[in-house]
């Protein structure tokens, strides 16, 4: 991935992460879809950690023992070559993946998508500039201690926006392809497939729907970009594609697409960010199109959560947060969200989802 596409794509990042209550203001008459949408808060006291507060870099995920995983950047050298931190369910144990622990790679690499495997390892997407003209793209895989263990070099060449460990011991990725080691743009304008250990490809899932608007150039298409994946408790993968409306498309553990599922959006216009799984429900994040405040004078986006049937993709509720903060995960019937604390560490809360 290139500096300049990766930078991109941390200010999208970042513009998205921002407090799911940019405008509690979102009510049934502007959802324009017929359902209601609950506003939700935290139960309990915080949790405090001992994660310094800094600028959030690239996605947040959890694990299925509510560990959260989060790249921070506190201005000091490259945000793209910080080590992923692991904060334990208490808060309070820290274990961190550091990227520079590869060995051979050149000042020049670049790390940040990454996904967490159900034993715990950790797998990272390293990008890297050989003498800044030949350009190499790594498989890096981490234990669960943050101990390096070794990588595999991509054949394929591609910007990844979506990156998913499967429970067959393969990757799921979904990005934008690049021509050969020196970066060029290829014919292609999208890429989703199934990669082996290896990162060799071992099904190709791209379809010609991925392609988005004749507006889309190479290097841009929120389709992809503004997609996610998740692992379903059925065993299933579930990936998010952000076109308009959005799309499910359900995958089996080897690879094979079993259905396509197309979701209505809980207002008009909005835009689809972000997927979870949660016991027999999946959970998309859904950003509007920026509203003028009458107050402020300023324009301002709603965030709101619905809710789908994994099977029909029938939206059943959707609810957006009072809590001034981010939302790290949505498992079972919880919401997590990580807040700057009092101390200048971040903090953990949690809130009841809507049934």
């Amino acid at each position: 991935m290139s500096k300049l596409s990766v930078l991109s794509l941390i200010i999208v990042l970042s513009a998205l992460r921002a407090s799911a209550a940019d405008d509690p203001a979102v009510n049934q008459e502007q959802s324009g879809a017929q359902i209601a949408v609950t506003t939700i808060g935290s139960t309990g006291q915080p949790t405090a950690t001992t994660l310094p507060v800094g600028t959030v870099v690239g996605p947040i995920r959890c694990d299925s023992d509510g560990n959260i995983y989060i790249r921070t950047f506190d201005g000091k050298g490259s945000a793209l070559q910080n080590p992923l931190v692991r904060i334990s369910s208490n808060g309070k144990e820290v274990r961190r993946f550091d990227p520079k622990r590869v060995p051979g790679l050149s000042e020049h690499f670049t790390s940040l998508l990454y996904t967490v495997g159900g034993v715990g390892k950790v797998y990272q997407i390293v990008s890297d500039w050989e003498n800044q003209t030949v350009f190499h793209e790594y498989l890096v895989t981490f234990t669960k201690d943050g101990e390096y263990v070794g990588r595999a070099e991509f054949e394929t060449h591609f910007e990844p926006y979506v990156f998913l460990a499967l429970p067959s011991g393969g990757f799921l990725l979904s990005g934008i392809p690049s021509e050969g080691k020196t970066g060029g743009e290829s014919q292609r304008k999208t890429l989703t497939a199934v990669f082996d250990s290896d990162a060799r490809i071992v099904r190709d899932l791209t379809s010609d729907s991925d392609n988005g608007p004749e507006s889309s150039t190479a290097t841009t298409n929120p389709t992809i970009q503004n997609g996610d994946a998740r692992v379903g408790t059925d065993g299933s993968v579930y990936l998010l594609k952000a076109s308009t409306p959005p799309r499910v498309q359900v995958i089996s553990e080897r690879g094979e697409l079993l259905r396509e599922l197309k979701l209505e959006p809980p207002m008009p216009g909005a835009q689809a960010l972000e997927l979870h799984s949660a016991g027999d429900r999946l959970f998309v994040r859904f950003q509007s199109e920026p509203k003028l405040d009458p107050v402020t004078k300023t324009r301002k986006r709603s965030v709101v959560f619905a809710a789908y049937d994994p099977q029909s993709g029938q939206r059943t509720v959707a609810f957006q947060s009072s809590v001034k903060g981010m939302t790290a995960c949505i498992q079972s019937d919880r919401v997590t969200f990580l807040v700057p604390g009092n101390d200048g560490n971040f903090a953990v809360l949690s809130g009841d989802l809507p049934k």
